[in-house]
Order: structure tokens, then sequence, then C-alpha cells
């Protein structure tokens, strides 16, 4: 009996090596927001355009080749997911390797082997359909799926993983983490939106437009959206990265202490 108790195989549970608070991520996206704020920026300007250009572009589909409302708000929605995972990929090349208070030393831009890229570019196409479907089912679970993926972009880039692979680190390393970053991403969108508001009011439209208003903007309306949208992907993905590295430094440290535990 006691023979048959030993030979069981450990129970595997799911552990957060460690947790991130919200003050560590602002302030570590600050720092990096003031020594590296205009070139991460000036990466997310593509992306942010980019995601103004497709919203416009499916508002303009509506009701003509898309009939529902409801149709187009998803399309929307995913291309600017997509868009957003491909950025963070792209800005940790930047941002990583000046986060203070991790080793600068494993992140090399060098060290990437850009045929890893293709695990970036699946993650970016399936991740935002796992998160709609779970905003669709219900809210709290699409936001749930949402965090635990946030950081599979950048893992899949630097950890040399496949998409699968990747999204289930990225799910394991957030795993206590995901209120802070809950925390910190919706105090993003709503100084985003706090922005959009001030902007739409002093264009002499009325903030209910905002909600219910299905045209197209303007070329010049289009275009500050767009730069609205640029510095929402800096700050967030920016704040990606805080997280990503300082959650990686943690793992590393458990690992290495697990190692060393059982030589």
């Amino acid at each position: 009996m006691v023979a048959h108790e030993h030979s069981r195989k450990p129970r595997r549970t799911r552990k957060q090596f460690a947790q991130v608070r919200a003050r560590e991520l602002w302030l570590g996206a600050a720092r990096l927001m003031q020594t590296r704020g205009a070139s991460l920026t000036l990466l997310a300007l593509p992306f942010g355009m980019a995601s103004a250009w497709l919203e416009q572009s499916i508002l303009g589909l509506h009701p003509g080749e898309i009939g529902d409302s409801r149709l187009a708000a998803i399309v929307s929605l995913y291309g600017s997911m997509v868009i957003t995972y491909l950025a963070c990929a792209a800005i940790s090349t930047v941002a990583l390797p000046h986060i203070e208070g991790v080793s600068h030393g494993r992140w090399k831009v060098d060290s990437i082997r850009w045929r890893r890229v293709g695990p970036v570019l699946t993650i970016a196409a399936v991740a935002p359909i796992g998160t709609i479907a779970g905003l669709a089912a219900a809210m709290v679970p699409g936001i749930i799926v949402w965090l635990s993926w946030v950081v599979a972009a950048p893992t899949a880039l630097w950890k040399q993983e496949s998409a699968l692979q990747a999204l289930l680190h990225s799910a394991r390393l957030t795993w206590g983490s995901r209120r802070s970053l809950f925390y910190v991403f919706a105090m993003v969108q709503f100084a985003t939106f706090i922005v959009t508001a001030a902007l739409t009011f002093a264009m002499g439209h009325s903030l209910q437009s905002l909600f219910d208003d299905p045209k197209p903007l303007s070329s010049l309306e289009t275009t500050i959206a767009g730069l609205v949208e640029t510095l929402q992907i800096a700050l967030s993905a920016t704040i990606c990265c805080v997280a990503y590295a300082k959650l990686t430094a943690a793992e590393d440290v458990h690992a290495k202490a697990t190692h060393a535990s059982q030589s």
C-alpha cells in the first residue's frame, strides 16, 4: 500500500510563478515611455492608422455589403485585435531590451529567428476568435481569455514556441496577474475614451455620436482617430511587454531554484 502510494505521480497543479502588480506595470511602462516613447510611438503608428482605416472601411460596407450592424462590429473588433497582437510582437523588439529591473542580455533582437513570425501571425489570427467567442457567450469569459493570451505574441517571437505552446505559456505566465492586467488595461481604455470624447466634442459632434452614429468619418477625422489609436496601441503594447519581461524573469528564477533543489 505504501509502495503504491509512493508510485503515484504527483498531481499537476497550475501555479503562477509570480504576481505583477498594477503599480509595477504603470511604473515600468512610464519609465519606458520616458526613455523610448518616440520610437515606440513611431513603431505603433502604422498599426494605429491601419486600425482606424480598417474600422472606417468596415463602416463603409454597412448597410450595403454587410447588412447586420452586429456583424460589422464583430468584424471590426476582430481586425482591431489582429492588429494589436501584431503590434505587441513588433513593439517588443524595441521595448524589451530597455526594461529596467530585468536581465537585458537575453533581449537581443539579433537572437530572434524571424521564421518564428509564422506562429505570431497564427496567434494574431486565432486568438481574437477565442476572445470574441467568449465575449459572445458572456462578457467575463471573453475578458479572461483575452487576459490569458495577452503576452502570447511576444512569447512566440522570443521563446521560439509554436502558436499553441505560446498560448498555453501565456496563460500560465498571467495566471496570478490577470486582475492587475485588467485594471491597467481598463484604465487605458477609459483614458482613450475620454480623449476620443473630448476630440469629438471639439470637432462639433455630440457625444451621442460615439455610440449610435454609423457614418464613416472624414479623412481628417480618420487621421485623428488613427493617432489616438496609435497612442493607445503604443501604451498597451508597452504594458504588455513590461508584464511579459517581469513574469518571464520570475519564471526563470523559479526554474533555476527548482533545478538547484533537484540536483
